[in-house]
């Protein structure tokens, strides 16, 4: 498996043109943007199968003010997705269900036990989505871009 990253503003196509493009355009436009690579990494890249390149614009979500404790929840992307950025997606969605699970067997109200979890999660989840947004603008002011 592979994937490729680049600030919408690099990509060689708008979103909508590359979501539409056959497998293969979109595996020789990966190829052309690693051309100057390392050999091992265009090789790996070579060997893909190109029949499963997909295009997918990856977003973030924005932070939401906070809404009426009820039964229903919300934990993961479902509520802070988060870029690739810094990897913490998936770690801050285990953090959710254990500290869900803690409020659950706490031994308050059903519906407390959720709202204070929900004031917590808001706070860590949203921190996490903007720590992952800035490791991605630094990595972009690098200088290093993937599209050239």
């Amino acid at each position: 498996m592979w994937g490729g990253a680049a600030q919408h503003d690099r990509l060689p196509a708008p979103d909508a043109e590359l979501a539409g493009a056959h497998p293969a355009t979109l595996h020789a436009v990966a190829c052309r943007a690693i051309r100057s690579w390392h050999p091992d990494l265009r090789a790996l890249l070579a060997k893909a199968a190109v029949d499963e390149t997909f295009f997918i614009r990856v977003r973030s979500s924005q932070r939401v003010p906070a809404w009426p404790a009820s039964r229903v929840t919300l934990l993961g992307d479902a509520i802070h997705a988060t870029s690739p950025a810094r990897g913490s997606g998936a770690n801050t969605a285990l953090m959710d269900a254990a500290n869900l699970c803690t409020a659950l067997t706490g031994g308050s109200d059903v519906v407390e036990a959720i709202g204070g979890y929900e004031e917590e999660m808001r706070d860590y989840g949203f921190a996490a989505v903007k720590a992952s947004r800035q490791a991605q603008t630094e990595t972009s002011r690098r200088g290093n871009p993937l599209w050239l």
